[in-house]
């Protein structure tokens, strides 16, 4: 874990884990200076944090000052890809979703809360990400904890067929717009939630949830 005057931030590279930058982060231009704070105009750079031989450059804006963004970032990811789209939309597609609910509606702790997989060539990583006040991080990462450690309990048949249902019908219309969607010409086979739709299964489901989602249970456990 590092800590500095403008933001928080731990790497766990390509074994899963949490970014947490402080005011918010943005990537600056060079990594010439090694942990030296630089003040001009209104922002403020925190130049080089490195862990092991991995490093960043972090730029932050005094607007953000309060702020902190989250990012747990589960490992590499080589198989099961449009499961874990699905359940990527189970976990947080639409205000009813159970992260959602959890985190934004009954504690008023984010804006926003998303979920989903990052596509990096033929790999893939999962992400939940969110943005809170500093005050509340912890609020946050209990709630996440909360729906994350409890699949019985959010991920259910209703659930399950809204998800099945929402997607079956967006196929249709996916359809009818088949050449606008270009998505569909440069995606590797085994992402698109489309191609599971017709044998899908709640047990399925499950198994790859145990597969996976542990994965981000270690990272939430190691702040």
């Amino acid at each position: 874990m590092f800590y500095g005057k403008t933001c928080q931030a731990m790497f766990e590279i390509d074994c899963g884990g949490m970014v947490v930058l402080s005011k918010r982060g943005n990537v600056s231009k060079n990594k010439k200076y090694k942990n030296d704070v630089l003040d001009f105009s209104e922002r403020t750079i925190i130049k080089d944090l490195s862990y092991g031989n991995h490093k960043v450059d972090l730029e932050t804006g005094n607007d953000f000052k309060d702020k902190t963004s989250i990012i747990i970032l589960s490992p590499v990811i080589n198989e099961d890809f449009a499961y874990i789209n699905f359940i990527n939309a189970m976990l947080s597609l639409g205000l009813k979703s159970p992260l959602y609910q959890e985190v934004r509606e009954k504690n008023s702790l984010v804006y926003y809360i998303h979920c989903y997989q990052s596509r990096l060539n033929k790999q893939g990583i999962n992400i939940i990400s969110t943005q809170t006040s500093n005050k509340n991080y912890t609020k946050v990462i209990e709630a996440v904890k909360k729906v994350i450690t409890n699949p019985n309990k959010y991920l259910t048949k209703d659930r399950f067929n809204l998800v099945k249902d929402y997607y079956s019908v967006r196929m249709k219309k996916d359809e009818i717009l088949r050449y606008s969607k270009v998505g569909q010409w440069i995606e590797p086979d085994g992402w698109d939630i489309y191609s599971i739709l017709k044998d899908v299964n709640l047990k399925k489901i499950k198994e790859v949830y145990n597969k996976y989602y542990n994965s981000l249970l270690r990272s939430l456990h190691s702040i």
